[in-house]
């Protein structure tokens, strides 16, 4: 149990104590007092208001009032001060966190806002996110602006229908605006409201019925979208085409060379370091071109004796044939056995299914990266993880876990480390990847998810 819960239980325990000691003495001392009476000059009593006695006090009933005072007082005090902390605390944060997402949408230029973040509207961050073009979100819904901030999306909870919010959200240096509501009519408003905020920023609506398309032209919007039809994709083309941006079709076209040989990228995921030799091994590499540490120093032609530590890349010649030879070289990494079982049993079968998930995207990759596929592989494994880890964060919450605050900091790195890798998809070697899956995997379980699951056997017993 967590010390703000200890503190919360004690305090409330003393409180209860004092009103149960204060009004039975009351009642006991006082000849004539109610039940009420005695819990009425309890309460103001050690609440020092002042309103005067009940009734009478009695000799002994203004000693016994001397030493409720003493120890009553203490522990109102205490409760108060705990509340006021409480409640200035928690404003605060909001506060901060509020300045400093407006100072990262202050910095933005020529950004997209992105009304909405259900099926259609995450599909579109994630391929906006792959272009590197800027975007904000706007989401009522917390659980899912929780969801996009865990991702590292700059997200604004609010509704995308009032003026504040599109102005928060930087309308007036945006290059765009996507409404993405499940609702015509909500989109139609929002395009209305970014249209009259900003009479030259590009709408891209989203609808439902080839019926409203002349609705939603006449409210503002510039290109109105079926996602029936199309899907977020498509959305994501129109703002890639108005950014001068396009996308890799597949890993193959990233990487095209000649004769054959092609340049990609393998990127050390070992915690142990690992020589430019072993890694060029893993890749089925010809050569090796340039080595780029994780913090930015390059080394041109690096040696088979260089060392590389996690976070390392490597840029390596290879040829198609050996891509595709990787075929089921990482099996036995995503079969489960009973030696990654934690022991609890909902969080087990979580860990199953990534496994399988794991394992569907390892064939994926061996069977020649068909890009559509991948992405949707991909992001099924990354929607899983994350109710995964709100699943465990919530457990630790509920049986008080001393290190869940370190725990939900591990959570969101690693989000953030998969966010990134899904970024590079298109250049990274697919054995990166692979080791990068079975790695976390492992060490997620073993390490991590076995303490909290020693901890919760213990706390239930």
């Amino acid at each position: 149990m967590d010390d703000y819960k200890k503190l919360q239980l004690k305090i409330a325990f003393f409180i209860f104590l004092v009103l149960a000691v204060g009004t039975a003495g009351y009642y006991c001392i006082e000849t004539g007092w109610t039940f009420l009476d005695a819990l009425y000059m309890t309460v103001i009593t050690i609440t020092t208001i002042g309103f005067g006695e009940t009734h009478e006090l009695s000799p002994q009933g203004r000693v016994f009032t001397i030493g409720l005072i003493a120890m009553g007082l203490g522990i109102v005090a205490t409760a108060t001060t705990y509340l006021a902390r409480f409640v200035v605390e928690g404003e605060l944060q909001g506060i901060f966190r509020r300045r400093k997402m407006q100072d990262k949408i202050k910095k933005l230029k020529e950004h997209y806002i992105v009304c909405g973040y259900g099926r259609i509207g995450s599909s579109i961050c994630l391929k906006l996110f792959e272009l590197d073009i800027s975007f904000v979100i706007i989401e009522p819904d917390q659980e899912r602006a929780a969801v996009a901030q865990r991702r590292g999306f700059i997200t604004v909870c609010g509704k995308a229908t009032e003026d504040e919010t599109l102005l928060f959200a930087g309308l007036r240096n945006a290059a765009g605006v996507i409404p993405c509501i499940s609702d015509d009519a909500t989109n139609i408003f929002i395009s209305l409201a970014a249209r009259e905020l900003n009479p030259d920023i590009y709408i891209i609506s989203r609808a439902s019925e080839h019926e409203i398309e002349s609705r939603m032209i006449r409210a503002g919007a510039d290109s109105v979208v079926y996602p029936l039809k199309l899907g977020g994709e498509q959305i994501a083309r129109i703002v890639a085409e108005r950014a001068g941006k396009q996308a890799a079709a597949d890993w193959s076209d990233a990487c095209a060379g000649l004769l054959g040989y092609h340049l990609t990228m393998y990127r050390s995921f070992s915690e142990t370091p690992i020589t430019v030799a072993q890694a060029r091994q893993n890749a089925d590499a010809v050569t090796a071109v340039a080595l780029r540490r994780e913090f930015g120093e390059v080394l041109e032609n690096p040696a088979d004796t260089e060392l590389m530590n996690r976070g390392d890349q490597l840029v390596c010649i290879v040829t198609m044939t050996a891509v595709a030879a990787h075929d089921n070289s990482d099996a036995e990494r995503f079969t489960w056995n009973d030696a990654y079982r934690v022991g609890v049993d909902s969080i087990d079968e979580e860990h199953r299914v990534l496994f399988r998930y794991g394992r569907d995207f390892e064939k994926a990759l061996a069977k020649g990266l068909r890009k559509q596929d991948l992405d949707k592989l991909f992001e099924r494994l990354l929607r899983y993880t994350e109710r995964h880890f709100a699943h465990e964060e919530e457990l630790m919450r509920t049986h008080g876990y001393l290190d869940l605050d370190a725990h939900i900091q591990m959570h969101k790195e690693l989000t953030l480390e998969v966010m990134a890798l899904y970024k590079e998809k298109s250049r990274v070697h697919p054995r990166s990847v692979v080791d990068f899956l079975g790695t976390w995997l492992t060490t997620h379980i073993v390490a991590q998810d076995r303490e909290f699951a020693a901890y919760l056997d213990e706390a239930t017993r």
